[in-house]
C-alpha cells in the first residue's frame, strides 16, 4: 500500500501576505531561482524570487492576480529554491 508524501511548512504569515503555492501553476512555469537576503537581525529577512513563465499569458495572468498585493509568500519544492524534496516558504 503506497500513502502520499506529506509536507508541512511553517512561517510567520500574515493575513496581508497571500499565499502562492508554486506547484498549482506547474504547468506555466519554465523556470524558478529563490536568493535569500538578510537585511538585519533584528528586521524583517526578504528573499528575490526569479520566476520565468512559458508565455505572456501567462506573465499576464499572474500579474493581475497578484498586483494588488505588496508582498507574498511563495511555497516552492522546486530545485532552484530548496533541495530536492524540500519545501519551502519564500517571500
Amino acid at each position: 500500500m503506497h500513502s502520499p508524501a506529506n509536507a508541512i511548512v511553517s512561517f510567520n504569515a500574515s493575513g496581508t501576505y497571500p499565499i502562492v503555492a508554486v506547484g498549482a501553476f506547474d504547468d506555466h512555469l519554465k523556470s524558478i531561482t529563490c536568493t535569500p537576503i538578510h537585511i538585519s537581525a533584528t528586521a524583517d529577512n526578504f528573499s528575490t524570487i526569479d520566476i520565468k513563465l512559458d508565455s505572456q499569458y501567462s506573465v499576464e495572468e499572474a500579474f493581475n492576480q497578484w498586483k494588488a498585493f505588496e508582498h507574498l509568500h511563495f511555497v516552492t519544492s522546486h530545485p532552484g529554491c530548496n533541495l530536492e524534496g524540500e519545501l519551502g516558504a519564500w517571500r
